[in-house]
This record gives C-alpha cells, sequence and structure tokens, in this order.
C-alpha cells in the first residue's frame, strides 16, 4: 500500500493569509483529501463490464460466421468444350464462374496462354493443331473442379487437326 502524504493548507481558519506564510499569501485554500478506498460494488461493476463486452464480442464473431454460410455450397465453372482461331493470331478463350477469377494452364507447349481479365485467356500458337487448356476456380474456400477446352487453330480459323 501506498504511503499517504498531507500537505498543510497555507490558509488561517478564518479564510485570511497567515502572516508567517507571507509567500504563499496569494495563494488560494487548497485541501489535499485521501482517495476514497474502493467498494466491493466498484469490483463488482468492472466484472459486469468484462461480462457484457464478451458477450457483445461473441456475438460479432457468430454474426460473420453466418454471414459466410449464405455463399454457395459448390462453385461452377463452364467454358467452351472447343474454341476456333487462325495460326499466329490471339484468340480469346472466357469462362462462366461464380468464382471471381479462373486460372489456366495449357497442356500442350505450343500454345501460348496470356491473362485476358480475371476470367479470360488470350491463346495462340504459330502452327495449326489442336491443343488442350484446362482451368480452374474457386467461390469461398471450395475449389471447382477442372474443366477442359480445346483451343483448334488452324490457317483459315474454321478447325483443323494436328
Amino acid at each position: 500500500m501506498s504511503r499517504l502524504i498531507y500537505l498543510p493548507v497555507p490558509a488561517a481558519e478564518n479564510g485570511h493569509a497567515d502572516p508567517g506564510m507571507a509567500p504563499f499569501a496569494a495563494a488560494p485554500a487548497v485541501s489535499y483529501l485521501a482517495p476514497a478506498p474502493p467498494r466491493p460494488r466498484d469490483y463488482a461493476l468492472v466484472v459486469l463490464l468484462m461480462l457484457a463486452a464478451g458477450a457483445v464480442g461473441a456475438g460479432a464473431v457468430e454474426y460473420g460466421h453466418r454471414a459466410h454460410e449464405t455463399s454457395p455450397a459448390e462453385p461452377s465453372l463452364t467454358v467452351p468444350a472447343e474454341v476456333h482461331g487462325r495460326a499466329g493470331e490471339p484468340l480469346e478463350v472466357a469462362a462462366t464462374t461464380t468464382g471471381r477469377r479462373v486460372v489456366w494452364l495449357s497442356l500442350d507447349p505450343e500454345l501460348a496462354l496470356k491473362p485476358a481479365g480475371p476470367k479470360s485467356v488470350w491463346a495462340w500458337a504459330a502452327h495449326p493443331g489442336r491443343y488442350r487448356v484446362i482451368a480452374w476456380s474457386a467461390a469461398g474456400d471450395t475449389p471447382t473442379t477442372n474443366v477442359n477446352a480445346v483451343v483448334v487453330i488452324d490457317d483459315d480459323g474454321k478447325g483443323g487437326s494436328k
């Protein structure tokens, strides 16, 4: 426990300055009181406020968890089965998904891919042929299954064989 120190008050009982305390003559009368000891009611109030804050925090966590439950259970992803283009020219392949973006992978090294947007990709090849592409996505924390597409490149843009 700390030690309390009480300082003298520089005024007489009648409110006038004491002649022996000349430097303090202009100072107002000040009393130094000891702080009141804490009461059991104060401790109970602190515990009650801590419980209320914990309940509000737990409710916020539960509400945030329920907000995520409204997302679709199974995400979807569709791409065209076959896309036709001309040799040496870029061709855009677009996907439809419930996710925010689609990841693309070319299974054939002759087909070059470059992102065209969050759900589409530019594909091109220098030589005619049939090239395989895989795409996948995710919604929330659930990934889609991968989807295959074929990019058909030939000299006239109508489709050809490798």
